[in-house]
């Protein structure tokens, strides 16, 4: 019996002793305004601001909207629940529309249509390190006036067109959990890439809803309350960890690229009739592997064989749209249509691990499995 988990961040020798060599264990160190300086050289933005999620940088993006009762966001129901849970606290009422089949991220045509005056915002999200249609989307939001907020918890520096996702609208949204391609254990990063107001805002609701980064800077005398936040920081020992994954990303992305092209070779000749398998564009960043089943029945039998056997493969996000907190509160959102793609795409899609150490001889194993499920 082997033990092959969904996934497993590349930790080693190196990030351990970053970690206690750092000397500072609070927020707001030397470690992380360095880290912050080089995410907005990489990323070619005017804020870059390390919180203690992707979440918490969803949060504060909201915040700074200063919705009202009745206010709009368009989000897709196909995602983690943190990008629906993240409107509703900053007040607003999210609109469920649907994806598309090719990158599972939001469908253009149908966020147009859902468009109306009480619209702010659209939340966009891009799924498993591959760009959504996110320069469509953009000409939409401009068009109506609205702000684009990009939840790109799993695309970090992933390309797009020769722009880095996360940089197209006004703000976006990354994440360092220990399931993503780089680590701090949890850990996020807001991106603001050229809104000087949203920066102050930002940075005031990180800190507890005080102008205390102004102080520091020194631009005030004292710093004072100015509206709503909390504390939203990672610590320094989270940045050194995360600097040091940092460093090491163009081998962590060397070594997913290899599993991925294990994988493909070994499995590409069930697309003839069988499964269809996730493309991944030359600039992706290789954050999942998934297969589309045929239907909810085989992604079942295949996903309990594979588990029988110690592979910690998986099914992926079930509809928001359908969960019992919205079932609950009917009134707090509003649902676009059927959200058939939505539907079928969660029923039937199927997960397998992908991480660096991933050996070929594990690949080989999940590879076989599957291969004989279908007798081919």
């Amino acid at each position: 019996m082997k033990n092959i988990p969904l996934s497993k961040p590349w930790i080693g020798k190196e990030e351990f002793q970053s970690v206690l060599n750092s000397n500072n264990v609070c927020s707001l160190g030397k470690i992380s305004r360095k880290l912050e300086r080089y995410f907005e050289h990489r990323l070619g933005v005017k804020r870059a601001l390390l919180v203690g999620s992707c979440t918490q940088a969803l949060e504060i993006s909201l915040m700074f909207l200063d919705l009202k009762e009745g206010d709009e966001i368009i989000c897709p129901s196909y995602t983690f629940v943190s990008t629906v849970s993240s409107i509703v606290k900053a007040g607003g009422k999210p609109v469920f529309v649907d994806i598309e089949q090719n990158t599972l991220g939001l469908d253009p045509t149908q966020v147009e249509n859902a468009i109306n005056d009480k619209t702010r915002a659209v939340v966009l999200v891009h799924y498993g390190g591959i760009s959504a249609q996110v320069q469509k989307i953009k000409i939409i939001c401009i068009k109506h006036k609205i702000k684009l907020i990009e939840d790109a918890a799993q695309a970090f520096l992933v390309k797009n067109e020769g722009q880095y996702l996360g940089t197209y609208g006004e703000f976006g949204c990354f994440s360092f959990h220990h399931t993503k391609n780089i680590t701090s254990g949890e850990g996020g990063l807001l991106v603001i890439p050229n809104d000087n107001k949203a920066v102050g805002v930002c940075e005031e609701i990180r800190n507890f809803g005080t102008n205390k980064e102004s102080f520091l800077r020194g631009n005030v005398d004292k710093y004072e309350w100015q509206r709503l936040g909390g504390s939203y920081f990672m610590t320094d020992i989270q940045a050194a960890l995360l600097k040091s994954q940092v460093n090491k990303y163009p081998r962590i992305l060397a070594e997913r690229k290899r599993v991925y092209k294990t994988y493909w070779q070994k499995l590409k000749r069930l697309e003839k009739k069988h499964v269809k398998i996730s493309k991944h564009p030359p600039n992706s960043n290789l954050h999942l592997f998934w297969l589309i089943c045929r239907s909810k029945k085989e992604r079942d039998g295949l996903l309990e064989i594979l588990q029988v056997n110690g592979v910690k493969a998986s099914f992926h996000f079930l509809p928001i749209h359908t969960s019992p907190f919205v079932r609950k509160n009917p009134g707090k959102f509003r649902i676009t249509g059927g959200l058939q793609t939505t539907i079928d795409i969660s029923k039937r899609i199927l997960r397998l691990p992908i991480f660096p150490e991933l050996k070929i001889s594990e690949i080989n194993f999940i590879s076989s499995i599957i291969l004989d499920f279908y007798k081919t």
